[in-house]
């Protein structure tokens, strides 16, 4: 799998579940409603480096996507019940996010 494929996977949940920490819904149907599928995707391609997008990648985009929909039925309770597990994983996330970039950078050759 292409680093920059994960970057982008990466990138996108974590700004989903910015906003959702916010308590505010995303909007973009694009943004949220194919995250969990791109990171199913993700995971399940074969990898030549190091695995970016694991187990507790799905377990973020599905508690991103329940935060989503449950802010988008306005039952922030719920929301933030989710949202307590994206907080806790976040930080894993974003180290995930900075790995990912740094196999990029090793791997994208040099002029």
């Amino acid at each position: 799998m292409l680093a920059s494929d994960d970057i982008s996977v990466l990138s996108r949940a974590i700004d989903c579940a910015q906003r959702a920490l916010s308590m505010q819904p995303n909007y973009e149907v694009r943004r949220i409603g194919g995250l969990l599928d791109d990171v199913q995707q993700a995971y399940a391609r074969p990898c030549e480096a190091e695995r970016v997008i694991d187990d507790h990648t799905l377990l973020f985009a599905k508690a991103v996507q329940l935060a989503d929909a449950s802010l988008h039925r306005h039952d922030r309770d719920r929301a933030q019940r989710y949202g307590r597990v994206i907080t806790a994983l976040l930080p894993d996330i974003q180290n995930d996010l900075l790995r990912a970039l740094q196999i990029r950078n090793q791997t994208r050759p040099t002029p």
